[in-house]
């Protein structure tokens, strides 16, 4: 996968193009929020590679960081259910507070893939659980069915297009929550 990552085709490339903005990728195949795919490589989840990332800078203060977890987290191995659904909107809940005390000026967007999917209810009912200081500096965006025909079912070059503009749509819809931290000449 990493051979054949072109990272500036990404959804998250195109989005900030589309307002000029700077950009940081953090991003590796497999990796989820509380339990990576089939379970792979535990307590290398994304908050724990995230804190032993570098600073994107001194000066980084995003004013929307864009989460897209969770398919990774729901793969198959799952011998309890219920108990993974917990433990995940727990996840979340404590990665939105991490991020929101890291960056207190933006906007957290939990991007998820569509409503099938258990971690996209997850998600949706993690954000409610948010303190309500928090609960207002955070959203979530489902993006539309994909066809996942990228290599080892990650989401082809249309899926891309298709998920920048559903996060460039609901900015554009919500434009305060961009502009607020705009510093630009």
């Amino acid at each position: 996968v990493r051979a054949l990552t072109n990272t500036q085709l990404g959804f998250a490339p195109r989005v900030a193009r589309a307002f000029d903005a700077d950009y940081q990728v953090m991003a590796r195949s497999g990796i989820g929020l509380v339990r990576n795919y089939l379970g792979a490589n535990p307590g290398h989840e994304m908050p724990m590679v995230y804190r032993a990332a570098p600073p994107a800078g001194p000066d980084w203060n995003p004013g929307i960081v864009v989460i897209a977890l969770g398919s990774n987290d729901f793969t198959d191995g799952v011998t309890d259910q219920m108990a993974l659904i917990k433990t995940y909107e727990d996840g979340v809940i404590a990665f939105a507070a991490e991020l929101q005390d890291r960056y207190p000026d933006s906007v957290l967007i939990f991007a998820t893939a569509g409503d099938e999917y258990e971690f996209t209810d997850a998600t949706r009912a993690a954000l409610k659980r948010l303190d309500p200081a928090r609960r207002n500096r955070a959203t979530q965006v489902v993006f539309p069915e994909r066809a996942l025909t990228g290599c080892y079912d990650h989401p082809s070059l249309a899926d891309q297009a298709t998920m920048a503009k559903t996060i460039t749509d609901w900015i554009e819809t919500n434009p305060e929550i961009w502009h607020a931290n705009d510093t630009r000449p």
